[in-house]
């Protein structure tokens, strides 16, 4: 059954609408709640606007998990201070955010990022070189790290993996359950350990 239509450009540049089934949601809502470690205690910020795909999985991982949903204003937007000291006063456990707005918040010093937040969620785009080595060096944070990949037709996200200091800014991670990810190349077959080729998702 169809849980909702999304727009998107994907990889051709023209926008689409991309049908998303109900098992596709109920899947990803499910995986991202026990791998995420999701519960009532948290308090997750709804960052995305509704016509971004990440919106779905931020309503619905914090309404079905019995967390808190904390709803963004225009006001969160205004600098790194102020978003840092609105996630403190809302007490946000949570943050689902596109690497390029999270570039911005990465403080000259320690202590801004409140010690409410457990984990940042990355995805949407790639993370700029270098950017990820200064978050561990000079955030003082010691919230959880994740880049999170998917396109919209794949339900949000197909993969997540933890990032560490040192590690690759981009890697994908592992598939998120009963989902599959290959990688083929041009003739459609598994490419070799280390040899680039196009990624191919199936499952739920």
């Amino acid at each position: 059954n169809l849980a909702y239509v999304i727009y998107t450009s994907g990889s051709t540049g023209k926008p689409k609408g991309v049908m998303v089934e109900h098992r596709g949601l109920c899947n990803l809502v499910t995986a991202l709640a026990r791998d995420y470690d999701v519960g009532s205690t948290d308090r997750l910020l709804q960052f995305s606007s509704f016509g971004f795909d990440m919106s779905v999985e931020e309503i619905f991982l914090a309404l079905s998990c019995g967390a808190a949903l904390v709803l963004r204003t225009d006001a969160w937007l205004v600098g790194a201070g102020e978003f840092w000291s609105l996630c403190k006063k809302n007490g946000v456990t949570f943050l689902n955010l596109p690497p390029s707005f999270w570039q911005t918040l990465i403080p000259s010093h320690s202590g801004e990022v409140p010690t409410t937040l457990r984990q940042i969620a990355l995805g949407g785009e790639n993370i700029a070189s270098g950017f990820l080595r200064r978050w561990f060096e000079e955030s003082g944070s010691v919230a959880k790290i994740v880049n999170a990949y998917g396109p919209t037709e794949a339900t949000v996200n197909a993969s997540i993996g933890a990032l560490a200091k040192g590690c690759a800014e981009n890697v994908i991670g592992r598939p998120i359950s009963n989902t599959r990810i290959y990688i083929l190349d041009a003739r459609g077959r598994p490419a070799p350990l280390g040899v680039r080729g196009e990624i191919y998702i199936g499952g739920a």
